[in-house]
């Protein structure tokens, strides 16, 4: 069987080829730019309360709160969204404090509550939860103990915020090829 063999003998074009290459092999650089573009979008996330938007809290995590953003906590911590670039991809992240309720938050689920709350029973008939210290500044002047809570399960839906949009891939795709383009110079 014969065979062909077809030798390009074009110094320029070999040497573009071996910079793509080298670019290729230590892509951090463009990692780095994509890392930025992530980091941009999660921000806009919080900022949009979702994209899509994320299913409201209740009435009573409001009234605990003080305030109706699913994902605002009391650090800030959970809105610190880091990147690692290396050569070949992109790690995203959080504080590392926060990282559990960043996971409940991105995927939802259940929260195993180990019960001991100390609460009473209001006029309007609903539970009011306070602190250890409340309740015991309670003992003190009425000489009631509390009711303390049972061990339980608190529902989290799924509030993903590290999401990236369209918008965002197809800018890392316009990256990528400005970066190869530079790259085959």
């Amino acid at each position: 069987m014969a065979g062909v063999t077809v030798k390009v003998d074009d110094k320029e074009l070999n040497r573009k080829i071996d910079n793509l290459g080298r670019a290729m092999k230590g892509a951090s650089d463009l990692m780095k730019l994509w890392g930025e573009i992530a980091v941009t979008s999660m921000r806009e996330n919080f900022e949009a309360g979702g994209r899509p938007a994320w299913k409201k809290l209740r009435a009573q995590t409001i009234k605990l709160k003080g305030h109706g953003d699913p994902l605002k906590g009391r650090t800030g911590n959970l809105e610190r969204i880091t990147y690692k670039a290396h050569a070949d991809h992109v790690v995203m992240g959080t504080h590392p404090s926060a990282r559990k309720y960043a996971a409940i938050h991105q995927f939802g689920g259940t929260i195993k509550h180990p019960g001991g709350t100390p609460y009473f029973v209001g006029e309007d008939g609903l539970a009011k939860f306070v602190s250890i210290r409340k309740a015991a500044q309670i003992f003190a002047q009425s000489g009631s103990r509390l009711n303390l809570t049972a061990p339980h399960g608190i529902p989290v839906p799924a509030r993903p915020y590290m999401v990236l949009q369209d918008e965002d891939i197809a800018e890392m795709g316009q990256t990528a090829r400005a970066y190869l383009q530079k790259a085959a110079t």
